[in-house]
């Protein structure tokens, strides 16, 4: 931790310096995930767009940058914000806000016992601490086309979660991210981080285990 707090110093100093070394650096560490943040809001070309306007507020806004954060969650979340801003004015996406204002908490959940609050055993906190029962092994010549059904359920089942919950799964399950960088770049709390995910993990959780269970009773 301390390493990558170092780091960003001195990139944040060369930068403020007009280093173009520096500038060159953070793109190669982060421009192909600041293009994958974008497609999650606006198609391809767009993303391009983003991933531009982004780097210009970057270094337009380097000097006023505290290093309170990880100056890589600094630059994903001028990604996403620059992403929503453009899909909202072409009308591609609902404000996060307007729905996060709907994402009450009268909505059911998971107990939160089946999912760990913290790592254990080498497993990320988060992750479920009493598994669901394992789906069938796919072992028949049919298995790629059994999985790239599976990835179609898994794409549909997202696409249908609220915006909140939608997000927090793609950066987590899909981008890779840690929990403590999807606060920052959505600007929520650890609490509500774990909720949304927790949520959105049962969700496509449930909508496989229909699936498989559809694809057993037809067997039968």
């Amino acid at each position: 931790m301390q390493a990558q707090i170092d780091d960003d110093l001195s990139l944040i100093i060369a930068l403020r310096q007009g280093d173009e070394t520096a500038y060159r650096v953070l793109l190669t560490r982060y421009q192909s995930l600041v293009l994958r943040l974008a497609r999650m809001y606006v198609g391809h070309e767009a993303a391009e767009e983003v991933a531009q306007e982004t780097w210009l507020a970057v270094l337009h806004h380097i000097d006023n940058f505290e290093p309170r954060a990880p100056l890589k969650s600094w630059i994903l979340r001028i990604a996403v914000n620059k992403a929503r801003t453009l899909a909202r004015r072409e009308d591609r996406t609902i404000a996060f806000s307007s729905l996060l204002a709907n994402d009450t908490s009268s909505e059911s959940a998971v107990p939160p016992d089946r999912f760990l609050a913290r790592a254990t055993n080498g497993i990320p906190a988060g992750w479920w601490a009493i598994p669901p029962q394992p789906w069938p092994e796919m072992q028949s010549p049919e298995d790629a086309v059994l999985g790239a059904e599976v990835q179609t359920i898994i794409n549909q089942a997202i696409l249908l979660l609220r915006h909140p919950q939608r997000e927090v799964i793609m950066l987590r399950d899909i981008q890779g991210l840690t929990a403590q960088e999807v606060c920052a770049i959505l600007d929520i709390t650890e609490t509500h981080q774990r909720v949304l995910l927790h949520r959105a993990r049962t969700k496509v959780r449930t909508a496989l285990d229909r699936y498989f269970q559809e694809g057993q009773n037809n067997d039968q």
